[in-house]
């Protein structure tokens, strides 16, 4: 676990505790929600560096853009020209394109374009967020969390009015978009979110609430989730609702 001393501003941690995902909320036909957003591949130099950014964020951003202002390695992230390999968002591709009737989605060639061009836009149709607006480095790592406890002293309530907010945010989003949730683990988590009960489609691996709006999904990494899991959502027509 890393040893941190995060130097943020009362304005900064303000900005990394509101900020809401990346895409549109308005226009979105799907929203993906996990529970953290992960760290891995940089630096503690970087982390910290970007985590200062992300407190200069607006609540909703453009992932291309937004990544802009983030670095690796002293260079700015640029998606469009080099993609970062992160599994969450090559299945989160994986799966727009099988909504679409792409049959080639499970392939590289098809996947990569979609994340470069499509995922996570303010003009296209999906909207990317997570259940806690905290970073870390790992399911396990509670460090970044520590800090923000020691730097906001309101920290649960502030993270419930996040959560109030995307409540709204998304009884507002007419029509309604198809909500896909990933990480089994944080199965009850999310139905408290969303105020839904899953029922199982795939015992184990797949759920939906009962009016099919809302999806559970293994993990989008870590060897968690596999295609075979898509395969059975497409089978049962739940992405397509």
């Amino acid at each position: 676990m890393e040893t941190l001393n995060l130097d943020l501003s009362p304005d900064e941690v303000k900005g990394v505790l509101g900020f809401i995902g990346y895409g549109n909320t308005s226009s979105a036909e799907v929203w993906f929600i996990g529970f953290e957003e992960g760290l891995a591949g940089m630096t503690s130099e970087d982390k910290i560096k970007n985590l200062k950014t992300r407190g200069s964020f607006d609540d909703v951003m453009d992932l291309y853009e937004a990544h802009l202002r983030l670095q690796q390695g002293g260079q700015p992230i640029n998606i469009e020209l080099k993609t970062p390999s992160t599994p969450v968002w090559q299945y989160m591709a994986k799966i727009m394109l099988a909504r679409s009737g792409d049959e080639t989605w499970p392939s590289k060639l098809s996947y990569i374009p979609y994340i470069r061009q499509n995922l996570g836009r303010r003009n296209q149709k999906t909207f990317l967020t997570e259940l806690s607006p905290i970073p870390a480095g790992g399911i396990a790592d509670t460090s970044w969390r520590a800090e923000f406890e020691r730097l906001e002293t309101h920290l649960t309530d502030k993270i419930q009015t996040r959560a109030d907010k995307l409540k709204r945010i998304l009884k507002a989003s007419n029509p309604h978009p198809l909500v896909i949730c990933y990480g089994l683990g944080k199965r009850e988590e999310f139905a408290k979110l969303l105020d839904v009960d899953w029922m199982p489609i795939s015992p184990g691996r797949v759920f939906a609430s009962h009016d099919f709006k809302y999806l559970l999904l293994p993990f989008f990494g870590t060897g968690q989730i596999g295609h075979r899991d898509i395969e059975m959502a497409l089978r049962h027509g739940l992405l397509n609702t």
